[in-house]
């Protein structure tokens, strides 16, 4: 399986952390937090790599070709900002009609992501993307999702003041094929994935309830949550091969 790490957001909310560093380099227990997010998905099962780049995008393209990863990641550069949806249909081509995993380069995980590809792989005819779900503790700063008795999100509802539920999407998916055609019908861009593409998909989509804290490092107080509960945890180190990577 292959995936698109949506990495050219501009960070603005990390104020002067990413004057000089863009956001997806923060550091994270001595990993940038892509190459972080890379790993696990390696991990999961996750072979080929696609990052989107836009500010400060020589540093990403560093980062990455002094990395183990270089060869399993292919770096693309957005000198405009296409939104998350205009990303991945613009660089749709990259799954070569197969079933990928998208996401946010700026999410914590402390846990495995190989049970959101399963739940995809063992999802119910009619569903074309499982998105991978959190219990968010400030629902109203988040995407939250109703479901129905099947499971299904049949609802979804984007930073609104009183939401109905406290179940949040973590910006992280797998789609099928099947969505290029909604993604088509899309304005043109800049596209958003929850502000757009969510809301065509709804009675398509099915959840995995994540195995542990989410965080979004777009803050510098999250930033410096999610560094807390990373330090609790033992470092990777690289195996002998220079990719897999255990705990």
């Amino acid at each position: 399986m292959k995936a698109l790490l949506l990495a050219a957001g501009l960070g603005t909310r990390l104020g002067s952390l990413t004057a000089d560093t863009p956001k997806c380099l923060m550091d994270i227990a001595g990993e940038p937090i892509v190459l972080r997010l890379v790993r696990q998905l390696h991990e999961a099962g996750v072979s080929e790599f696609l990052i989107n780049t836009h500010y400060l995008a020589e540093q990403v393209e560093e980062c990455v070709r002094n990395s183990p990863w270089s060869e399993a990641v292919e770096l693309v550069h957005e000198p405009v900002l296409l939104g998350t949806a205009g990303s991945l249909r613009t660089h749709w081509r990259f799954f070569g009609g197969q079933a990928g995993v998208v996401l946010h380069a700026d999410n914590f995980f402390e846990f495995s992501l190989a049970p959101l590809i399963a739940g995809f792989d063992a999802r119910p005819a009619g569903i074309d993307m499982t998105m991978l779900v959190f219990e968010a503790e400030d629902p109203s700063s988040c995407g939250v999702v109703d479901l129905d008795e099947r499971g299904t999100v049949v609802g979804f509802h984007e930073k609104v003041a009183a939401p109905p539920t406290n179940l949040a999407s973590a910006a992280t998916m797998v789609v099928a094929p099947d969505i290029i055609d909604d993604l088509m019908r899309l304005p043109e861009v800049p596209i958003d994935l929850s502000l757009h593409l969510i809301p065509a998909l709804l009675g398509r989509i099915n959840v995995v309830r994540a195995g542990g804290p989410v965080i979004d490092i777009g803050s510098a107080e999250n930033l410096a949550r999610a560094r807390v509960l990373a330090s609790t945890c033992a470092r990777p180190a690289i195996t002998g091969d220079g990719r897999g990577m255990t705990h």
